[in-house]
């Protein structure tokens, strides 16, 4: 069971993940740690929209439709959002995906700007950043961004693009703002970025 540590009041995000349409089985999230709160089917038993949630946080599954020209990776040949999660225990969150059958893009790592990360990939495309903020780390306090000057491959998320396969480097990653004090760890965080094609 993922355990997140509660806050109260807070705002979060609830991502909605569209799926290829005609899909039937949903199980990694469970398998994951998600609890599912519905699933709406259509006539031929594929899903239409699911609700999970991931001890208090909650997104939904979604079939691609065709009103908010929405595309799922595999169509979109690329993301440009990966899902942040912050938990209590990076490493056996990040494992316990990869047991449900994710794909590990970057492993977990202790960042010098203030974070325990790792990215994986869900089995429809998607890519999910499970993150932890440790306090000893980061930028000095009153730094507002820090700028990453070293090759690519130093950078964050450097590491991530090489392991993926792709050598661009997103506009703007270099600067990356301070995250403060008292950062909950409940919450679903969206990091938006290029599409990038498949190659």
């Amino acid at each position: 069971m993922i355990k997140m540590e509660k806050k109260t009041n807070a705002a979060r995000f609830a991502p909605e993940l569209h799926i290829p349409n005609g899909t039937c089985n949903i199980d990694f999230y469970t398998k994951f740690g998600a609890k599912e709160h519905f699933c709406f089917r259509n006539d031929d038993g594929s899903i239409h929209v699911a609700e999970p949630d991931i001890d208090g946080s909650v997104f939904h599954l979604h079939e691609t439709v065709r009103w908010p020209d929405a595309l799922e990776p595999a169509a979109a040949k690329g993301v440009m959002t990966v899902i942040g999660l912050f938990v209590d225990d990076v490493p056996e969150a990040f494992n316990r995906a990869l047991s449900a059958g994710a794909t590990e893009i970057s492993p977990v790592t202790d960042h010098d700007y203030g974070y325990r990360q790792g990215i994986f990939k869900g089995p429809f495309g998607h890519y999910w950043q499970i993150q932890k903020k440790i306090s000893q780390n980061g930028p000095p306090e009153g730094e507002s961004h820090r700028t990453f000057n070293g090759p690519p491959e130093r950078r964050p998320y450097g590491r991530m693009m090489s392991r993926s396969g792709y050598d661009h480097q997103p506009q703007g990653s270099e600067h990356l703002p301070a995250a403060g004090p008292g950062v909950p760890e409940n919450y679903f965080s969206l990091s938006l970025r290029h599409a990038l094609p498949q190659r």
